[in-house]
């Protein structure tokens, strides 16, 4: 559920052609580029893509970090023209 509620965000913040196309390490990198930082791509971050492809693997995972820094992107991500 984390990831399409990341993607739900980018969505209202973003134009639909900027965002809904994105995936894997494209999407993680505009992540990090919206916000300024770098975990998505190098972090915890990573888990997001792989949660939601294959949402088994988050059963075993240690989610905290990834809910965190969803949590600071949402509340820090800037939209840029």
């Amino acid at each position: 559920e984390l990831p399409a509620l990341v993607k739900r965000v980018a969505l209202a913040a973003w134009p639909r052609d900027v965002v809904a196309d994105l995936t894997g390490d494209d999407w993680l990198a505009f992540l990090d580029e919206s916000y300024g930082g770098q975990e998505f791509a190098t972090g915890p971050g990573r888990l997001l893509a792989t949660v939601a492809y294959d949402p088994r693997g988050a059963e075993t995972a240690d989610l905290d970090p990834l809910v965190e820094l969803v949590g600071r992107w949402m509340d820090e991500h800037r939209v840029r023209p």
